[in-house]
């Protein structure tokens, strides 16, 4: 296994455009080194630590907790608040609280979006955040405990989808969809550095099952549902929050996946490295043994003409130098739902929608 920093051959400079092709059409993945300096690196922690501030004072008002812990360090800080008193509200994950302006430089870097855009298919004019971004304090709490899975394979409330098959290649599939993944503390074996399986996502969107429910709270503190009514789940997307139901890859077809790819990996790196995967690779979090958080972030780049099969649309941050002046104009005019976000404070007056 090679340790963070090391040279591996999945591994790339944001330059190595061809490598980074090469690698991501092979195995489904390609992690890129060093795509974000320093300052944009601060600014993200220093957003994720105001989003902290904001739960802590809440606790505190709520008597759930006494201090603060405001000199705590930032991979510890947010488990100690949560975990000796009040384990319920240990969030899950932060999605609509990132629409601050620190977070704009990391999600939508100039560097990243060259990279994404060449994995893109060639017809494709506009890309868009997709609306599920996420900034995950991972722990080892099995609050944080991720199942084998596809992304496009699941809904929006995380159940299994049931979107016709051949709607979701059209607006998931290979040249429409780039799934990125980031940590902002060095990402390890021990603290569930990513865990890949090379190539499956040449099988296509597998059979997915639901296999239970998460716990804690979202980031904005609404209690998850405790359990889930698998008929009712598998049957139809419910009125809960995003990412509430676990789900996974149908047990024979995983087995089959891992023993075609001769195995699985940990993708193992570092901040400031993004590691680029298919919306077909399946893939989870590994599970966090250490007593320090994971704080990472995920999100997708999609094809902007495409469905995102979801209530939100997501937010469009670039456009093809070719496309024509008249198009980026009117795609841009001022109040459209969809012109493209340019600038930190454009993103923040976005909201998750």
């Amino acid at each position: 296994m090679a340790a963070p920093g090391a040279a591996r051959a999945d591994t790339f400079a944001p330059t190595d455009l061809a490598g980074i092709r090469r690698h991501f059409d092979d195995a489904g993945y390609a992690i890129v080194r060093g795509v974000f300096d320093a300052p944009t690196l601060r600014a993200a922690q220093a957003g994720c630590e105001a989003l902290v501030d904001g739960l802590a004072a809440r606790l505190l008002d709520e008597g759930r907790i006494q201090d603060a812990l405001a000199e705590a360090p930032f991979d510890a800080r947010l488990a100690r608040l949560c975990l000796p008193a009040c384990p319920s509200a240990l969030p899950n994950l932060f999605r609509s609280e990132l629409h601050r302006p620190e977070f704009f430089p990391l999600l939508a870097n100039p560097t990243l979006l060259d990279v994404v855009s060449s994995l893109m298919c060639p017809d494709v004019e506009r890309v868009r955040i997709y609306p599920n971004y996420s900034c995950r304090p991972k722990t080892k709490s099995k609050l944080h405990s991720v199942a084998w899975h596809q992304d496009a394979g699941l809904r929006a409330d995380g159940g299994p989808s049931t979107a016709p098959m051949e709607q979701r290649l059209d607006a998931f599939g290979l040249g429409r969809v780039v799934n990125c993944w980031t940590p902002l503390v060095p990402a390890t074996r021990e603290n569930g550095a990513m865990k890949f399986v090379p190539g499956s996502q040449k099988g296509g969107i597998l059979e997915h099952q639901l296999v239970g429910s998460y716990e804690g709270s979202t980031g904005g503190g609404e209690a998850l549902p405790q359990a889930a009514d698998a008929a009712a789940v598998s049957g139809a997307p419910q009125a809960v929050p995003a990412g509430t139901y676990k789900t996974a890859v149908r047990p024979d077809l995983l087995a089959a996946a891992v023993a075609a790819a001769g195995g699985e990996i940990d993708v193992e790196c570092g901040p400031g490295d993004v590691v680029l995967f298919s919306n077909i690779l399946i893939h989870r979090g590994g599970v966090n043994t250490t007593d320090k958080i994971r704080w990472s972030f995920d999100w997708r780049f999609q094809d902007a003409a495409k469905n995102t099969y979801r209530a939100e649309r997501g937010h469009v941050v670039w456009s093809r130098p070719t496309l024509p002046g008249a198009a980026r104009e009117q795609s841009d005019a001022e109040g459209s739902r969809d012109a493209q976000v340019h600038t930190p404070e454009q993103w923040a007056q976005r909201r998750l929608d």
